[in-house]
């Protein structure tokens, strides 16, 4: 019985090591996709952020002025929608990986018990 007692928590542990690993692996390409996209973002917005600075020095009077400005504006509201959407979609995606590792996790565990419980009554 004291085997079985041993044999069932070495099992129970290495489980809930594996587990434990597989997300952090799926948190840290999370992050690795999150980062990414930041980064992309921040690179596009300092290029733009220069481009229309130019633009906006070159004007050639006030309404030339306010259409970059307004261009501007327009531009940083589809990029903070794109940004948005992305973001959600890897939340979503990382959400979906997450509920099917803790289904699979569970039904492991209940399996375990299930196989752990009739050893332990006999």
């Amino acid at each position: 019985m004291n085997k079985q007692y041993f044999d069932t928590l070495n099992d129970a542990s290495r489980q809930a090591f594996d587990f434990g690993r597989q997300l952090t692996d799926i948190n840290m390409r999370a992050f690795d996709r999150l980062t990414s996209a930041q980064t992309k973002a921040w690179s596009e917005a300092v290029d733009k952020g220069f481009a229309q600075a130019r633009r906006l020095a070159e004007a050639k009077g006030y309404k030339d002025a306010l259409d970059v400005q307004m261009e501007m504006a327009h531009d940083a509201t589809q990029t903070a929608v794109a940004q948005g959407r992305e973001s959600v979609e890897v939340l979503t995606g990382t959400r979906d990986e997450l509920v099917k590792a803790y289904e699979k996790g569970f039904a492991q565990v209940a399996e375990e018990v299930k196989k752990a419980s009739p050893k332990q009554a006999a």
